[in-house]
């Protein structure tokens, strides 16, 4: 009898599934592939303001986006620069179980588009540069943007045939679904996907 109550809670809170349409993604994604999105990290206990976290952060952290370190460095970097940009802003607590997923620079992520508020459209895109930092677009947008402390920056990676923060700019994290961690049909493309590794000097803490 408790099943069904599960399931729709599940779904609501911890994960959902999207199809990909068009050639945006290609070749990670192709039209058609069915993806799993991950809505939240399940998390016993409140999710906490993440003020503790950016305590924790030593001001003379190496914050450079310098990819010959490897990505796992890369990635500490931008954690504990996102716990401090974030906790400057305040979080908002989830729910009792869950929180929402890790965001990171080479992530796959679903959201909202920022140009339809109804009936929503969805888009999927990799991300390249989280809030707070500075980002160098490609020749589509000026120059050099900065990201709002709680947006980021979403491109396709098929350039050539991508609507994405090139044409509309960064994305409030208030749009997002989830991020995109499998590919679970068709079965001959099976697969967890792969976090990409930052375009060296593209983007980079200010």
């Amino acid at each position: 009898a408790l099943s069904l109550p599960i399931s729709i809670w599940a779904i609501d809170n911890l994960f959902s599934f999207a199809k990909v349409r068009g050639a945006s993604m290609e070749p990670t994604l192709k039209d058609g592939d069915i993806v799993l999105v991950k809505k939240s990290d399940f998390f016993t206990g409140l999710w906490g303001s993440g003020a503790t976290t950016a305590a924790k952060i030593p001001n003379d952290m190496d914050e450079r986006n310098d990819t010959s370190s490897g990505v796992n460095n890369i990635d500490e970097t931008d954690r504990a620069r996102l716990a401090r940009v974030e906790a400057s802003i305040g979080n908002t607590p989830s729910t009792l179980w869950s929180k929402p997923p890790e965001i990171l620079r080479g992530h796959i992520v679903v959201f909202k588009s920022p140009r339809k508020a109804y009936p929503h459209e969805y888009h999927i895109k990799r991300v390249e540069a989280i809030g707070g930092q500075m980002i160098r677009p490609n020749q589509r947008l000026r120059s050099i943007e900065q990201i709002p402390k709680y947006s980021i920056w979403v491109e396709g990676d098929n350039p050539t045939n991508s609507e994405d923060s090139c044409s509309y700019g960064p994305v409030s994290k208030k749009l997002l679904e989830g991020r995109a961690v499998r590919v679970v049909w068709p079965p001959w493309r099976w697969g967890a996907l792969e976090k990409k590794n930052p375009s060296s000097g593209k983007a980079w803490w200010p």
